[in-house]
């Protein structure tokens, strides 16, 4: 049930935004992309800190069987699976750009090595939510992801 009411309010949200009338953001492709990229760099450096550093100090993580927030647990989430992460890739999506917030929606796909050292792909669709801080930087408030064949981070033969 949580699940689909936090899908409904990011529906909602998507909605309200997309209504609004926003002002000229320049370069707001290039914006995107270059966040993206970020995140890209940062889950296939297998570094636990620099991926934490893509979030706000509340941020949160929704997978289907899961929820993780904030940095303390983020820190430990992604230590645990970054490791397991090989090849990690995510394409353009549609996004919405505001003076202060991004949404994104698009497909991923990565590798899970396995205790067996043999890599199972897996692929999915997220949700990224970033937010602009005092410093004017781009930080990950909210991540929702979709997944679609992930291998079960409790399954014994697949995991670390």
């Amino acid at each position: 049930m949580k699940t689909v009411l936090t899908q409904f309010i990011l529906t909602l949200m998507m909605i309200a935004i997309s209504c609004s009338p926003k002002p000229e953001i320049p370069n707001e492709e290039a914006l995107v992309d270059s966040l993206l990229a970020e995140v890209i760099v940062a889950w296939n450096s297998g570094n636990p800190d620099q991926i934490v550093d893509l979030f706000t100090e509340e941020g949160i993580m929704i997978f289907p069987n899961i929820t993780v927030s904030g940095r303390d647990s983020l820190y430990k989430f992604a230590q645990m699976c970054s490791p397991n992460m090989i090849n990690f890739t995510a394409s353009s999506g549609i996004h919405s750009v505001s003076e202060d917030l991004i949404m994104f929606l698009g497909p991923y796909s990565y590798d899970w090595k396995g205790k067996d050292d043999k890599l199972y792909p897996q692929q999915g669709c997220g949700n990224l939510y970033w937010e602009k801080n005092r410093e004017g930087k781009w930080k990950i408030f909210l991540e929702v992801d979709h997944q679609a064949g992930i291998v079960p981070l409790g399954d014994s033969s697949n995991s670390q």
